[in-house]
């Protein structure tokens, strides 16, 4: 019977610890897509992404480069209806939460894409900087 109580008790213990990392590994992914993001909207608004922003009604994608190539970005720029001199522009950052893990993503049950973590942020742009 003790034996038995000690298995049940390990073994939450042991889920427990598991879910705990995959905690932690999402909330470091979360960081890190944050500082990207906000890099990303600095240099659209002032400097090297003069070329990369796409047109409004146009979509650019990408990935960071390396060590945070896991990340992809989508930016998306619409004009805004009630000012037309400013440009309102969409960052989406995500990443595969099964990242090299084609056995999380059969445990989970859903396909590529379907998997996928990240963050949306949206920004303002004066169109005049074109």
């Amino acid at each position: 019977m003790a034996v038995a109580i000690l298995g049940i008790a390990l073994t939450t213990l042991h889920y427990a610890h598991v879910q705990g990392i995959r905690a932690q590994a999402i909330s470091q992914n979360m960081a890190i897509a944050s500082l990207k993001a906000m890099e990303f909207m600095y240099e659209a608004n002032f400097t090297r992404f003069e070329d990369l922003l796409p047109r409004a009604g146009e979509v650019a994608e990408g990935t960071f480069d390396p060590p945070y190539d896991f990340l992809h970005w989508t930016l998306r720029v619409e004009e805004n209806e009630f000012a037309p001199e400013i440009l309102n522009v969409f960052l989406s950052v995500t990443w595969d939460a099964g990242a090299g893990s084609d056995k999380a993503r059969r445990r989970s049950g859903k396909a590529d894409g379907e998997n996928t973590r990240g963050l949306k942020v949206c920004f303002y742009r004066s169109a005049a900087l074109r």
